[in-house]
């Protein structure tokens, strides 16, 4: 799927915004939460949102970026981010489902893919979906990468493609993975 790809390339560029090093909001638990008319989700208070700074972000025909953040610490040249796709799906599927599709696609858009794990979990509101942690390199210049994704549907079309980039030194993902489980669909 090309949506992988693009929040790869997302991903690398968010990365490159930032000067410090550690994310220390993410200790303290100071948050911030996100509303659009579509979803609400809560990410550190101090990340930089990067929605709508078309010099940062790629243009994506077939999703829209409907959110993208980007800590201000960075590691190792590299500042956590977290880049969410929505696009209007030709059929209805679960959340389960469209993950399921979606991890299986994950694999074949890497030059390396090393995947940590793949469990079902469930959103803060109790929707199931896959959550996937895994190392990437997209070609042999780029650095790898730690990706944590799921993905949500809503209203039974409205698909939502949720990544979480981080340094590959981090070996806890958990305080990640509890960002994505707090999204939820807005009716």
């Amino acid at each position: 799927m090309k949506n992988i790809i693009y929040i790869f390339f997302v991903s690398i560029l968010l990365s490159s915004c930032s000067t410090q090093e550690n994310d220390t909001v993410l200790s303290t638990g100071l948050t911030w939460s996100y509303s659009s008319d579509k979803f609400t989700i809560t990410t550190p208070s101090n990340w930089v949102d990067l929605t709508w700074d078309e010099s940062v972000l790629p243009k994506i025909d077939s999703a829209e970026i409907v959110l993208a953040k980007s800590s201000p610490d960075v590691i190792s040249g590299y500042s956590n981010n977290i880049v969410i796709l929505n696009h209007t799906l030709s059929e209805e599927k679960s959340s389960v489902d469209y993950s399921l599709l979606n991890s299986l696609q994950a694999t074949k858009n890497y030059k390396e893919y090393n995947q940590i794990s793949s469990n079902i979990t469930s959103f803060d509101d109790g929707e199931q979906s896959y959550i996937n942690t895994f190392e990437v390199k997209y070609n042999s210049q780029t650095p790898k990468y730690k990706l944590i994704q799921m993905w949500r549907v809503c209203e039974k079309t409205d698909a939502f493609y949720l990544t979480i980039g981080i340094n590959m030194n981090i070996t806890d993902t958990t305080r990640y993975e509890n960002i994505l489980k707090t999204f939820k669909c807005k009716s």
